[in-house]
Parts: C-alpha cells; structure tokens; sequence
C-alpha cells in the first residue's frame, strides 16, 4: 500500500546556481521523507550540478570554513542520536565524505554513494568507501573502487 503524499514545492529552483529541478518536492504523510517526483534520470542528473557546483571546495573564509564545518558535525550528530551504533551508514550524494568522515570508526560500516567522478575521488584518497554511480547502479556487494 502506498503512503499519501503532499506536494511541498512545485518550483524548486536552486538560488546559488539558478538551476531549476526537473520534478516537485513530496513528503510522505507517513514518515516525513521529502522526494523528487519524478525522479531525475541518469542523463539528467549531471546537469543538476554546473561545473562551478562547490562539493570539491574548502572555503577560503574562515567564517565560511567553520559554519560548513558546524554544519557537517550536525548532520553526523543527527545520525548518531537516530541510528544504533551497530548500524551501518549508507550516505546517498556523500561528495568528498565530510559526514562520512565524522562517523568513520564509530559503526561496523560507514559507506558512500556519489555521482562525481572526482568527489569520489577525494573521498577514497581520504580512506573512505564511496561508490562512483547512482543509488540505482549501487550494489551492497559492490566494492568501493566500482565505478559507473
């Protein structure tokens, strides 16, 4: 049975890039997860980030520097208070790993998922299991050298 759905943006346009996303936003009346519908395709995802997209980038201003940092030890602090720590992390468009990074150690399995060829890139030379490909091209199995 399907959950019932409410449409929560139907003109998603990123103001840093100005790029407009192909579907609308959706939250599950049931457990609160937000999606795109529909989802983009393979071919359309590239697109979705112009060359000038910053996941590579450490800022240089020491304001920006420590505002991303903050905000990447709250994304790792709302994994831990919701997943057990014998529990295995799977980050959907980790870029360079920074939240993987904060949680490396911490639980049995700490993997990534990520389109960039050269974000995953960075992430393996930091030591960390990302998978180059999409969600859909992803197997548990797979090794984290497996590219798409």
């Amino acid at each position: 049975m399907r959950s019932a759905t409410a449409l929560l943006y139907d003109d998603c346009t990123d103001f840093e890039y100005f790029m407009t996303a192909p579907g609308a936003l959706y939250r599950c009346e049931t457990c609160g997860l937000v999606a795109m519908e529909p989802m983009p395709t393979r071919e359309e995802l590239p697109d979705l980030y112009p060359a000038e997209y910053h996941n590579l980038d450490t800022p240089t201003n020491p304001v920006a520097r420590f505002l991303l940092r903050r905000y990447q030890r709250r994304q790792a602090d709302i994994c831990r208070r919701h997943l057990p720590l014998d529990g295995r992390i799977l980050e959907i468009g980790c870029a360079t790993g920074d939240v993987l990074a904060e949680l490396a150690g911490e639980y049995p399995v700490v993997r990534g998922i990520e389109l960039s060829e050269q974000a995953c890139a960075v992430a393996r030379a930091r030591g960390l299991d990302v998978f180059c490909g999409t969600l859909e091209e992803f197997e548990t199995t797979s090794s984290s050298t497996s590219s798409s």
